[in-house]
């Protein structure tokens, strides 16, 4: 409910099933066109930027993939028509939830900004929106403004309208008064020095006037102002010195005059002073002076300014410098990122920062490579904690997140550092439990502990007695730390009044309590508990009276019961999240309307109607069987409407066209009647799996849309011809229905358009007549199904890389298609899947069909893909969704492929009436996975490089006329899973080397010449073989017990040489035989006495 809705809340019931896993699943190492498609596919599959967030965070991308993120996003905003919000929500969200994307971010305006030149106008709004909206919300920092100089010499017509639309966003967001307040704080003087520059006066105009003529002159008002009191000589004396300035940087005017804060720090001194407002105040003229007097020193007297500004510089400490040296001697630096670590000067060293004052180091920052976080190798320090890190008192600063720290406990001396701010020590590979002396660290504000989601060498702590001293922690984060034993977590949290962010993920935490007798926690924004195991009623609990919580997750947690009247109170909760827990009410709170997904049926919430404003409403999978008049009418201006998953009855009304949805989504349920006409603006049509029937209209009456889905109906008719007249359609499935006749076509004679189709599956209908024409007309074509219908004919001529140079999946089983496979199929370069079975085809298979070069690259599947992810097409989602769902011959079975249909590389050309040999040079199609000649009339041996398929999982030649052996190579098709060669007429030996040995006699019957096992048959002295099985088995024996004997045998010289030249060696020997055996001849002794002692009493 973009438009309607204060905060997204997602309540989503799920049926009762074992707890889900404790992390999503993670897969390292992933290709980036598969990074790029998942990244997509959830965005694109989220009903909003919040659930979108939040998903992408579940995800657990790897570090690169993280950045890959952040790029892909932007990528995405600069590629829409017109700034739509949504990314910038969904950045701000991401920002907000791992404090990496704000730093990848950083780096995108970096690179963005470098690059401004290359983006057309529309593409550089969308982008200056974009960061707008991320400095606006401060989910990215101010300081990135530092990357823009705003120079006539240094800035474009690019980047002058970029930095026009920030700033006009900027103050659009803010208001100017709001701006001006922001750009003169002087915490982020630093950062705007590059953008207000006032080293010259021809620099200070030239900004002035530019934010005059963008109509946002009232953030110059200030420096105005000032130079009104600026004397003249000293204005002329600056402009004259200008030249000399930029060739002898020594001479150029010190900081005193040349930063915005201290203009407006002059300014308010002025303001409080103005006895005489003729002239400017003291502090101003000395100012003034200063400017003036700097320049104009000789040479001889330079070093003057030199000295004074090395008073200023900072100079590094010796006891700092030792300890530096001293932490880097117990690191093992695999990337050299402390070969700066030398020389005298420790202040310039990477990542070291001291104070401009005393000196002393102040922060360290030491975070390995963000990419690499989960890996236990990589870009990182490893090495253990020195404590030499004692002897920096004064740091305050101290990030060593990202590093390899062997699975070593946190050292206690942390504790020792009593200046400390900011702690971070996440992804540090620690392990043991975590001193509680932390909590002598009474002025920290930040600490970050995130552990590794391992059943093993995890961080843990008794008891959190030791956080109740950390009275000013604003940031806490724990996650995946085993707290199984903190039994009062909720109290010593509850002790920490200053608390704003908490996060204890996945913490095996059991116990919470049902209310606060004082709450501290006034100002807690974010909560973040999920993935604990509660076990208890989901009210009452301490975290409903917290009124400040902007960010609630608390899933899944074990909860059971009714959502509390409490979450009314709740006025600044923008967020909240309770999937996976078992969450059963007959009532919602009157309070609490902005639902989705929760289990809301069999009938349509009555308060609902009165939701007239509503733009975004999903309420899937709700087990709603009927829906009422009035909701047609009440949310016929809703943009996302989706009721998919539910049961429901009845008819699609008639005035669905009149409704202003963009995105409908009524699938899965058991609509009956004819498809009416579509809403004019909708966008994604899907209404598959129903009960759909008659025939289509003549006039869908959407001229923008883009997905069509109605698979699995009932529909017969014909497809109507403005189907394929719809510019922008993209997706188009109508397979499972009864349509027949023709596809309809354009005159031959005609001048067709360029459509742009790229997914089309029409397989299971009765359609008729040759291979459309119409399909000339898509260039972008990816997948084409056409399976499981009556086309007949030849193949077109056309069909090849000049019509459809992008096709990827091709599907014409079970037609009655006929002739030869033309050669220009063969030619189209992303050719990756071909299923030409159960059709008529004769003729050989052609030797060009070793061209399709998708079949011959090892990482063939990704092609599939390709064009799609890289040119960012909107109806990705449904893209992939239909390559998940394709059938597949395979492994002698059909297997619906419900995921990774994309790796798939098949060749099916069985059932037809092939003849000839099969094509020697078949061993360069590499990548296949699947390959079925089965049921023709193929002849000849089967090639000898057919052994080059490495990652071939099914072979199917079966019921052909091939002769000769089975070669030798294919015992190298380590991947081969399933193969049938019968009925045939192979002979000879069947090799039984690697995998040829585990199938059993079911693949090679029919083949009366085949002899060996695993067949009964067993080969005479004259049958030819290129395997002996027995020989190798003999000859392995006789190495292994061969081996064994030389190697006792040089052992045994080894130590009688030993022996013989080592005189103290062989004298110790033979002390320790000696002595070994005056034991052993005791030990027999003294048990002789006792056995005869034992049956002298026995005969008595």
């Amino acid at each position: 409910m973009r438009g309607a809705c204060v905060g997204y809340v997602r309540l989503e019931e799920r049926k009762k099933t074992p707890p889900p896993p404790q992390q999503p699943e993670m897969i390292p190492g992933q290709h980036t066109v598969e990074i790029r498609r998942m990244i997509y596919l959830t965005i694109m599959s989220s009903v909003d930027f919040e659930e979108a967030g939040h998903k992408l965070a579940e995800i657990k991308l790897e570090p690169a993939q993280e950045m890959e993120l952040c790029i892909m996003l932007l990528e995405c905003c600069s590629q829409e028509r017109t700034y739509l919000p949504y990314y910038g929500l969904l950045a701000q969200r991401l920002c907000l939830i791992n404090k990496v994307y704000q730093k990848n971010f950083e780096k995108c305006f970096a690179k963005q900004y470098s690059m401004i030149d290359r983006l057309d106008t529309n593409k550089l709004g969308n982008v200056a929106n974009f960061f707008a909206h991320l400095l606006a919300t401060d989910a990215l920092p101010w300081h990135v403004l530092a990357y823009i100089r705003l120079t006539e010499e240094d800035t474009t017509s690019s980047s002058r309208i970029f930095i026009k639309i920030l700033f006009h966003e900027l103050s659009d967001h803010l208001g100017i008064r709001q701006l001006n307040k922001r750009l003169s704080d002087p915490k982020m003087k630093d950062y705007f020095d590059s953008i207000f520059l006032m080293d010259h006066p021809k620099n200070t105009r030239f900004w002035i006037n530019f934010f005059t003529s963008i109509g946002l002159g009232g953030i110059t008002e200030t420096l105005r102002k000032y130079q009104q009191t600026m004397p003249a000589m000293q204005q002329q004396k600056s402009e004259s010195s200008s030249d000399e300035s930029g060739r002898n940087p020594s001479h150029s005017v010190a900081a005193p005059c040349q930063t915005w804060h201290d203009m407006w720090q002059v300014m308010k001194k002025k303001k409080n002073r103005m006895a005489k407002p003729r002239f400017p105040p003291p502090e101003t003229l000395k100012i003034a002076l200063l400017c003036l007097l700097l320049p104009l020193f000789s040479p001889a007297t330079a070093s003057i300014p030199s000295a004074a500004s090395t008073s200023l510089d900072r100079s590094c400490i010796a006891n700092g410098r030792a300890a530096l040296l001293a932490i880097k001697a117990t690191f093992f630096d695999p990337n050299s990122r402390l070969a700066s670590w030398q020389g005298e000067d420790c202040c310039s060293w990477w990542g070291v920062r001291c104070s401009n004052r005393t000196g002393h180091v102040i922060k360290l920052r030491l975070r390995g490579n963000t990419d690499d976080c989960l890996s236990f190798y990589g870009d990182k320090l490893r090495g253990e904690m020195s404590y030499s890190l004692v002897s920096l008192q004064k740091l305050r600063y101290l990030d060593l997140s990202c590093n390899n720290f062997n699975w070593s406990q946190i050292p206690v001396f942390l504790g020792s550092l009593p200046s400390l701010r900011y702690l971070n020590l996440s992804y540090g590979f620690f392990y043991g439990s975590i001193p509680p002396q932390l909590g002598n660290i009474s002025k920290l504000s930040y600490l970050d502990l995130t552990s590794y989601n391992y059943p093993y060498n995890q961080l843990y702590s008794v008891d959190l007695s030791w956080l109740s001293h950390l009275s000013s922690l604003k940031y806490l984060v724990m996650n995946y730390v085993n707290l199984t034993t903190a039994m009062d977590w909720v109290d010593e949290i509850n002790m920490l009044p200053a608390l704003k962010v908490l996060y204890l993920q996945q913490c095996g935490l059991r116990k919470t309590v049902p209310f606060l007798r004082r709450s501290n926690l006034t100002v807690l924004e974010v909560l973040d508990i999920s993935w604990n195991n509660f076990r208890t009623t989901i009210a009452p609990n301490w975290f409903w009276n917290i009124t400040s919580l902007t960010f609630l997750n608390i899933r899944p947690c074990g909860f059971y019961g009714s959502i509390p009247d409490e979450i009314g109170r709740m006025a600044s909760l923008e967020e909240v999240y309770f999937q996976g827990n078992n969450l059963m009410s007959t009532m919602i709170p009157s309070s609490f309307r902005n639902l989705c997904n929760l289990k809301l049926g069999p009938e349509v919430p009555p308060w609902l109607r009165s939701q007239t404003s509503i733009q975004h409403l999903q309420i899937a999978n709700t087990s709603i069987t009927t829906i009422p008049d009035w909701f047609w009418i009440v949310f016929s201006r809703a943009e996302f409407l989706d009721v998919a998953y539910n049961q429901i009855t009845g008819t699609l009304p008639a005035t669905l066209e009149f409704m202003a949805a963009k995105t409908m989504d009524l699938s899965n349920n058991r609509f009956t009647g004819m498809v009416p006409k579509f809403p004019i603006n909708v966008t994604y049509m899907y209404l598959q799996r129903n009960s759909l029937s008659g025939p289509l209209p003549s006039d869908f009456g959407a001229p923008l849309l883009q997905s069509l889905t109605l698979y699995d109906n009932l529909i017969s008719g014909t497809i109507p011809s403005s189907l394929f007249s719809l510019e922008h359609l993209e997706i188009l499935d109508l397979s499972g229905n009864i349509l027949g006749g023709e596809i309809p076509t354009y005159q031959e004679d005609s001048n067709p358009r360029t459509g742009q189709l790229i997914v089309v599956n029409l397989n299971s209908n009765n359609l008729s007549g040759e291979f459309p024409l119409i399909f000339r007309s898509y260039p972008r074509l990816v997948f084409l199904d056409l399976s499981y219908n009556q086309f007949s004919g030849n193949l077109p001529l056309w069909m090849g890389k000049k019509f459809l140079p992008i096709l990827s999946l091709l599907r014409l089983r079970s037609n009655m298609f006929s002739g030869h496979i033309p050669t220009e199929l063969t030619k189209i370069d992303q050719l990756q899947f071909l299923d030409l079975a159960e059709n008529y085809f004769s003729g050989s298979i052609p030797d060009s069909l070793v061209n399709l070069s998708a079949m011959a690259r090892t990482s063939g599947y990704s092609v599939l893909l390709d064009e799609i992810v890289l040119t960012g097409q909107g109806a990705m989602y449904d893209i992939i969704f239909f390559y998940e769902l394709v059938s597949v011959q395979t492994k002698g079975q059909q297997l619906e492929f419900s995921r990774g249909i994309s790796r798939v590389v098949n060749l099916d050309l069985s059932k037809n009436n092939f003849t000839g040999a099969i094509p020697q040079d078949i061993g360069a199609l590499v990548a296949l996975k699947s390959l079925n000649f089965s049921w023709n009339l193929i002849n000849g041996e089967i090639p000898e490089t057919i052994g080059q398929l490495k990652q071939l999982e099914s072979l199917d030649l079966s019921h052909n006329e091939l002769s000769g052996e089975i070669p030798s190579s294919m015992q190298d098709l380590n991947a081969l899973g399933t193969m049938n060669l019968t009925y045939n007429n192979l002979s000879g030996r069947i090799p039984r080397g690697n995998t040829m040995g585990s199938y059993d006699a079911s693949s090679y019957i029919g083949n009366i010449g085949l002899c060996g096992p695993p067949l009964t048959r067993n080969c005479s002295g004259n049958a030819t073989s290129k395997d002996l099985p027995g020989n190798h088995v003999d000859l392995e024996h006789i190495s292994l017990y061969l081996g064994m004997a030389i190697g006792f045998v040089l052992s045994l010289w080894v130590v009688l040489c030993l022996l013989l030249f080592k005189t103290s060696w062989r004298k110790s020997y033979f002390m320790f035989v000696d002595r070994q055996q005056k034991k052993i001849s005791v030990s027999v002794k003294i048990r002789c006495a006792v056995l005869k002692r034992k049956l002298g009493a026995n005969n008595r």
